[in-house]
């Protein structure tokens, strides 16, 4: 059952375009000297924020947000269309010579949304891959940086 909802925000196309990774938000204040939180580390406000006791900020929350991260850091194959090493890591390979296919699509997003819950997520939708999503340029982050 497909849910299908309004458009609710007017896109002019001619603006809505790909663009560079390193202007996503998360990685900005690594280059960016304009900002008053240019090279500050993550970790300098994250007490404050788990003694908020805001709903999102538990420890419990930033645990999920590291989880998460690790995937990035550690597994940098993980956001490329092509794997640079197929060797590497302890997984093997022999697992990943076929395409997966799905063979029932609503389990299958059940699982998805659980998985991107479970890292941290607080929406998950479903939907067919748009060009303009997808970074025009990857960004490679400074070191010791921590989100």
């Amino acid at each position: 059952m497909e849910n299908k909802t309004e458009n609710l925000y007017e896109i002019n196309e001619s603006v809505y375009q790909r663009f560079e990774e390193k202007y996503n938000v998360l990685y900005r204040r690594t280059w960016d000297k304009t900002l008053t939180t240019y090279g500050k580390m993550f970790d300098e406000n994250l007490l404050h924020h788990i003694n908020s006791k805001k709903d999102g900020y538990s420890r419990i929350d930033f645990a999920l947000v590291a989880a998460g991260w690790t995937v990035y850091e550690k597994f940098p194959f993980a956001f490329a269309w092509e794997r640079e090493n197929p060797e590497g890591g302890d997984y093997g390979v022999n697992w990943m010579q076929s395409k997966y296919e799905i063979e029932n699509p609503k389990s299958f997003t059940h699982q998805v949304k659980k998985v991107a819950k479970f890292f941290g997520a607080s929406l998950v939708g479903i939907a067919k891959a748009n060009e303009k999503w997808i970074y025009k340029t990857g960004f490679i982050r400074p070191p010791l940086t921590s989100e």
